[in-house]
């Protein structure tokens, strides 16, 4: 890959300059998703290797949820 052209550009550890591909996985790293059904770590595996097949280089995601979700906007989730 090229060299960054900005200091501000992603960079692997030895400075070269990558394109930075994200997905948004949020319930990834939480124990409950947004209904309080249960995240098995073998489903965020799979999404993780599904997503480095595709090319993504970087994952956004919420750190914690409830034990039941996010009660405040559980009927907004059953509506998705």
């Amino acid at each position: 890959m090229l060299p960054p052209r900005s200091r501000r550009q992603w960079r692997t550890e030895d400075g070269r300059g990558f394109l930075t591909l994200s997905d948004t996985a949020c319930f990834l790293l939480c124990r409950q998703g947004g209904n309080g059904d249960p995240v098995f770590d073998r489903d965020a595996l799979r999404y993780v290797r599904d997503d480095v097949t595709q090319g993504i280089t970087s994952l956004r995601c919420f750190l914690a949820s409830g034990q039941t979700g996010f009660r405040e906007s559980a009927g907004q989730w059953r509506e998705w």
